[in-house]
């Protein structure tokens, strides 16, 4: 049992008026059903009944194609409970979250093109606002999450003791 724990999460936000036209990148996104999911390298067997409960509750699976798949990321229009602080994150636009790229393609700009990529499809979509999170130790996916201009928010440290929970 873990006695002590201690969770950083910083939160970013991207305010769009309307889409881009002139988008010119040679990657694009894919919607993902749960059995095209299933046979990608980001598929993790120990993690399918959340995968289940991501579909039911019609968050989507957005992959990032190159000349081959190099990212999936989730997105969400409703709330979603935020693990490593344990804490339901209320949601008013889009919420970006479970953000992976392919281990020898990081480090390519892979991560800010997905994100500017679902940036114009939501504004296409008639949202305004995107949320998307991470780790504070997470430096390099801050890097890309900058690098695709959403502006920092807010932090929410969470230190637990015990049964205990004190959040800053």
């Amino acid at each position: 049992m873990n006695v002590l724990k201690y969770s950083k999460i910083n939160f970013y936000e991207k305010r769009i008026e309307k889409p881009i036209d002139n988008i010119t990148m040679s990657e694009k996104i894919l919607f993902l059903s749960y059995e095209e999911h299933k046979a990608t390298i980001f598929y993790k067997a120990e993690c399918d009944e959340e995968y289940k409960k991501r579909f039911n509750k019609n968050d989507l699976c957005v992959a990032l194609l190159s000349s081959e798949i190099v990212n999936v990321s989730w997105i969400t229009n409703q709330s979603i409970f935020i693990d490593e602080i344990e804490t339901e994150l209320q949601n008013d636009g889009i919420i970006i979250y479970d953000v992976n790229t392919k281990p020898e393609k990081r480090g390519k700009g892979y991560y800010s093109k997905m994100l500017n990529l679902i940036t114009n499809w939501a504004a296409m979509q008639g949202h305004n606002k995107i949320t998307i999170y991470s780790e504070a130790k997470n430096k390099s996916s801050i890097k890309g999450i900058i690098k695709a201009e959403f502006k920092y928010t807010k932090s929410i440290c969470m230190f637990k003791a015990f049964k205990y929970k004190f959040y800053i």
